[in-house]
């Protein structure tokens, strides 16, 4: 019998297909069965009870028979028989790669969630009677092309990302591949090249992955080759590698959960569930760490919590947003004193960037649904905040290109279609020449004898503030102060620009009063100007500052995007910004901030105000700008700093840093912040003395190799290593503490990755002589020559773990109960006689497999008993004799191909290879007892899936043929 496939929906010609094995259905519906229950994210109801509500629902079976009773109950007659065939199909075959190469496998988990998805689509059609679900077909379709398109971004498989030991293996790798092109291109080190060719040969992997970074114009050729220099050196270093390649993984995890509708409102505003709760264990871990450290000043004998001095700076979200409003305060009574108007821009990207919409309610107070954007092409927070940054760079360009004419030079009648001065004195030639007339040479010859144009950019500065729509992709607000003279033209710049791509988004509207057809922008591009009786530029600025910091007072209402408090609703923006690796606020021009908190570190106010007399800088213009800071008087500050359009090298002051003689372990040259620089020359030092880390209590210090300095009061100098992972509570399992810090690679036990974890010299001394050290709430040792790290005694046996620990040890354990039953079922099954199957084993495995029929026989007792009590009847373990020579040998000899044996070897053309895997089906399924049959061919079709893609058809072919009475007719009553 032949059906049209179900994929011809979306072909231009329909296919004739034979009818769907019944043996590789039943093989990969109990696949996905097992993928939907060790997911433990989605769960699949029965058809009857998707009719009633989720409240009213009955919990979802967990065990094996009920998932696939409730697959099979989405699949009725011999049309949904075709709809599971295709559905499983295509989501177990690989993803072909554009460049080629090996195809790529969804994991197990994106797989499962998948096919949840489309069976709750297909269940409205199939309560209708409908043959076949047109909608949920395409749906599932579409979901696989545009992960395709994600997949295309990884060049490696995805298990090659899951876990941490699988990152430093692929990292290793990488850098071995870098390190075979460097000799290629050296001849092992014998010939020199030149730098570019250097970075030519060795940019491959990097850039495979999307991380090459753009060379760099230089003046001088020795800048540039100090640049590969340092670029090459990251390349040959492992943890450079882990550490994106974790942040690939983490971005993929959040992205595909996008796709699957898991960052919405309704669900999880901004960010995943699972993103959340990554960024929030960050959170923690970096709090307690800096609850157990503390700064300390040898020469000034000051000690100063750790915890304290962050809370005391910018880090802290009260300090930023209260900095943030004092700077666009300041702003505003700058733009006000020299007669600027302020406009407010509301810029978002294109349809395409946009994985889900918003649907309004269609009564009054019901909430708002969202729906899929069939327009998606995609994409990734990523690249709509690239996409809006490129355009952004446009129009910067445009602003400072602005061209006037000079006083008396003439306009001419039309504007010519170019840009900058080329609008004024373009290169024409040939026949464009004569089609311009008489009129180019007279202008021309004017443009000789009167004044050259010059141009007038557009003066502007203020503050741009990125934040995320419901669905985690980004959008911009743009605080902009211009002259009254350029507010259209800057209006009409951006304008351009944010509009030049997908215009057919726009939505055709008539105008009210004149009828006339025009192009509603406001959803892409949105502007006002500042409304002083309404707050000002102050009052526009403000909300979205706290709404995306701490939510202070941002209202009863809270955030209305995500259907949450204020507070939650920040906390998701920074974990959003975080995942992603987005700068939300961004001051456009103004004087450096940094200078203004080094000023406010100098004695002011709070000395005088105690009576300590406090001398005036050396400097004139510094003790301006000092007096400026230290009253928080952000507009005088900007104006005594050459005002806020002015350049950053025309400044009156700078900041001072000092090198250090060695350079860090990428060979760059290293700087440390130090004061502030006036233009005449005079230097006022704003930290003193050398600060180190240490542990809170102790009376020695630890001080980093490279001679460095740790002053507190900016992040960028305390020098700490990032964690390996952002992981949980560490559990029972201990972690193995890497050496990210620089001058620590020769030695994995050096006292900077000791001192990163918070203990002293004395502590270090003790676990390197193998002792156990706790570490506050954790125990730091030495085992097999790695560091290990972990909230229990390494000899203890806990008996009580967190809710986290305890999830995470029963999914451990469960998954491997799985994976040991399917592969007994599969031995079993091959073999036919358990008593040969235990012949090869020692005594050791053959108590352990005794254990584990003992567990089989109480999943499946119709498999599994008959051969248990055989077994327990005829073996006696404690004298088991060790099977002839010649059994072995027969042994091994039947399972050659199926068994994964190293020693066989496939067939060069691909024919004999299925030629050979049909042969080795016969002989495995002749004579096999019926209830046998299924593990086996379920086990062979895995088998010859991992040695050629169409394996398990072959398989299932053979089945087919071989036993097609009773499998068949029961897999058809099942299906209908």
């Amino acid at each position: 019998m032949q059906q049209h496939h179900p994929a011809s929906l979306f072909d231009a010609k329909p296919v004739l297909l034979r009818e769907p094995s019944p043996w590789k259905l039943a093989a990969s519906v109990k696949k996905m069965a097992k993928a939907i229950m060790n997911t433990r994210r989605v769960t699949l109801c029965s058809l009857a009870d998707s009719r009633l509500p989720p409240a009213r629902r009955a919990p979802a079976a967990l065990d094996l028979d009920s998932q696939i009773a409730a697959i099979r109950s989405y699949f009725s007659e011999i049309q949904g028989a075709y709809d599971l065939f295709w559905a499983l199909d295509l989501l177990e075959r690989p993803i072909p790669r554009d460049h080629g190469g090996p195809g790529v496998q969804l994991p197990k988990d994106l797989r499962a969630e998948l096919f949840v998805g489309y069976c709750r689509r297909r269940a409205p059609d199939v309560l209708k009677g409908v043959a076949i679900s047109y909608d949920a077909n395409r749906w599932l379709s579409s979901r696989i092309d545009t992960l395709r398109q994600v997949q295309n971004i990884i060049p490696e498989p995805l298990e090659q990302l899951r876990t941490k030991q699988s990152r430093e293996r692929l990292a290793v790798n990488y850098v071995e591949r870098v390190v075979r092109l460097r000799d290629v291109a050296t001849d092992s080190g014998k010939q020199l090249v030149p730098a570019l060719h250097l970075w030519n040969m060795c940019k491959q992997p990097v850039d495979a992955w999307g991380m090459l970074p753009r060379l760099p114009r230089f003046r001088t050729t020795e800048g540039r080759d100090s640049f590969i220099a340092s670029r090459l050196i990251r390349w040959f270093d492992p943890k450079w590698w882990e550490r994106r390649l974790r942040k690939i993984w983490d971005q993929y995890n959040e992205h595909c959960a996008i796709l699957l509708g898991k960052v919405r409102k309704g669900v999880s505003a901004y960010v995943s569930s699972q993103g959340l709760q990554a960024f929030v264990e960050r959170q923690r871990m970096a709090a307690a760490w800096l609850k157990d450290m503390e700064a300390y000043n040898a020469q000034d004998n000051i000690v100063i919590s750790l915890e304290e001095a962050v809370k005391a700076s910018v880090a802290n979200p009260t300090n930023r947003r209260h900095e943030l409003v004092v700077r666009a305060r300041g702003f505003s009574d700058v733009a006000d004193e020299m007669g600027y108007v302020g406009l407010f821009f509301t810029w978002t990207a294109p349809s395409r960037f946009h994985p889900w919409k918003t649907v309004k309610a269609s009564q009054p107070g019901k909430a708002d649904t969202t729906t899929e954007n069939p327009k998606h092409d995609g994409s990734s927070p990523n690249d709509a905040q690239r996409y809006i940054g490129k355009l952004w760079e446009r129009c910067r360009s445009a602003l400072d290109r602005n061209v006037s004419m000079a006083p008396g030079l003439p306009v001419p009648s039309k504007p010519l279609r170019c840009k900058g001065v080329r609008a004024i004195q373009p290169h024409i030639d040939g026949p464009a020449k004569w089609r311009l007339g008489g009129g180019w040479d007279k202008f021309r010859q004017h443009l000789a004898n009167t004044p050259r144009p010059y141009d007038d950019p557009i003066d502007y500065f203020g503050f741009r503030v990125v934040e995320p729509h419901h669905d985690g992709t980004p959008h911009w607000h743009l605080l902009i102060w211009v002259k009254p003279e350029h507010k259209h033209r800057l209006i009409g710049i951006l304008q351009r620009y944010a509009l030049s791509h997908d215009k057919g988004d726009l939505e055709r509207k008539r105008h009210p009063e004149s009828k006339c057809p025009y192009s509603d922008i406001n959803p892409r591009f949105n502007w006002k100007e500042m409304d002083k009786e309404k707050g000002g530029a102050v009052g526009y600025i403000v909300k979205y500052i706290a709404k995306n910091i701490d939510g202070h007072r941002v209202g009863d209402q809270g955030d209305l995007e995500a259907e949450t408090a204020a507070t939650e609703g920040a906390r998701r923006v920074r974990a959003w910004a975080s995942l992603w690796g987005l700068r939300q606020f961004q001051p456009l021009k103004g004087p450096p901030v940094g200078i203004w908190r080094e000023l406010r570190k100098l004695p002011g106010r709070l000395q005088e105000a105690k009576g300590v007399v406090v001398a005036p800088l050396a400097s004139p213009i510094m003790e301006e700008c000092r007096r400026y800071a230290d009253a928080v008087d952000w507009k005088n500050f900007t104006q005594a700093m050459g005002g806020p359009c002015c350049r950053r090298d025309e400044r009156p002051l700078s900041i001072h840093r000092t090198a250090f003689a060695e350079p860090n372990q990428y060979g760059e040259p290293t700087t440390k912040l130090v004061g502030v620089r006036a233009a005449d020359g005079h230097i006022q030092q704003t930290r003193s003395g050398e600060w180190v880390l240490r542990k809170c209590g102790s009376q020695s210090t630890t001080t980093p190799k490279d001679g460095g300095f740790w002053g507190v009061g900016e992040r960028s100098e305390l020098k700490v290593c990032e964690r390996s992972e952002a992981l949980p509570p560490l559990g029972a399992l201990a972690t193995t503490v890497r050496d990210d810090l620089r001058g620590s690679k020769k030695d994995p036990f050096s006292g900077m990755n000791l001192f990163h974890l918070g203990l002293d010299t004395e502590d270090v001394a003790m676990i390197q002589r193998g002792l156990i050290v706790k570490a506050g709430d954790r125990y730091v040792c030495i085992r097999n020559g790695d560091l290990k790290v972990s909230e229990q005694h390494p000899y203890s046996s806990p008996d009580e773990l967190s809710p986290y620990q305890a999830g995470l040890e029963a999914t451990w354990r469960a998954e491997r109960r799985t994976a040991s039953l399917d592969e007994i079922r599969g031995m079993l099954a091959q073999s036919g006689d358990p008593a040969a199957w235990l012949a090869a084993m020692t005594a050791t495995g053959a108590d352990d497999a005794l254990a584990l029929l003992d567990a089989l026989e109480e999943e499946d007792a119709e498999q599994a008993s008959a051969q248990l009590e055989r077994l327990r009847d005829t073996v006696d373990l404690q004298a088991w004799p060790q099977p002839p020579v010649e059994r072995r040998q027969e042994a091994i000899s039947n399972a050659e191909f199926f068994g994964g044996s190293d020693d066989w070897r496939l067939p060069a053309d691909e024919q004999d290879i299925h030629r050979t895997i049909a042969e080795a089906t016969k002989a495995r399924l002749t004579g096999i007892r019926p209830d046998h049959r299924e593990a086996l061919v379920t086990h062979l079709m895995d088998r010859a899936d991992a040695v050629t893609p169409n394996g398990g058809d072959i398989v299932a072919f053979v089945a087919d043929r071989l036993m097609p009475m009773a499998p068949a007719s029961t897999t058809r009553k099942q299906m209908t």
